[in-house]
């Protein structure tokens, strides 16, 4: 080989090495943007599970509050005394009237 035909031989191989360079940077830096948009997809989706959450929590808690059994006998108490009162009223209204 003379001198000349190695140094073809050799820009060749560098020229292919900087083609597979170039490819390879340009594959790395499609993959970085499909990762950026896959993290704002998993943030936007860790906010979903985390307002789903919360929400579920505030359900919870409304149902147990709404569910909660109240206890009876203050309130038939309660009422009773209402409606005593009423026609206690009623009576001194009515001995008015009389």
């Amino acid at each position: 080989k003379t001198q000349a035909e190695d140094i073809k031989e050799k820009n060749k191989k560098l020229e292919s090495a900087s083609k597979k360079i170039s490819h390879l940077e340009a594959q790395v830096e499609k993959l970085e943007e499909e990762s950026s948009q896959k993290n704002k997809k998993i943030e936007k989706l860790s906010k979903q599970l985390t307002d789903s959450e919360t929400q579920n929590e505030n359900l919870k808690n409304s149902f147990y509050l709404d569910n909660k059994p109240l206890s009876a006998l203050p309130v038939k108490e309660n009422k009773l005394s209402i409606i005593q009162n009423i026609f206690k009223q009623l009576k001194t209204k009515a001995k008015v009237k009389f």
